[in-house]
């Protein structure tokens, strides 16, 4: 319970940052501006955040998987690498 928790938190909270970073993207003191990276426009955070959630969210799921390992101590089925890798490709390409 406590280590989904932690990892959902994570996610949440790194998902609004990126928000927050690209929404603030038009400021000049904001920190897309401060590492020069130019401002986005809506479309693109929309981008931005759909690809965040869909991949990186989806990819939790192989950290969250073992037990007290690290996520590549143990190899996932092959029913689950397949589907990852289908939906990842789909994600990235829609």
């Amino acid at each position: 319970f406590i280590v989904s928790s932690v990892l959902g938190a994570v996610a949440c909270t790194s998902s609004l940052l990126l928000l927050w970073a690209a929404l603030d993207s038009n400021n000049s003191d904001g920190l897309f501006a401060t590492i020069g990276i130019p401002p986005l426009e809506y479309g693109k955070i929309v981008t931005a955040i759909y690809l965040k959630v869909s991949l990186s969210n989806f990819l939790t799921l192989f950290s969250a998987r073992t037990q007290d390992d690290f996520f590549w101590a143990h190899r996932p089925g092959d029913v689950l690498l397949f589907a990852a890798s289908f939906s990842l490709a789909i994600s990235t390409i829609l």
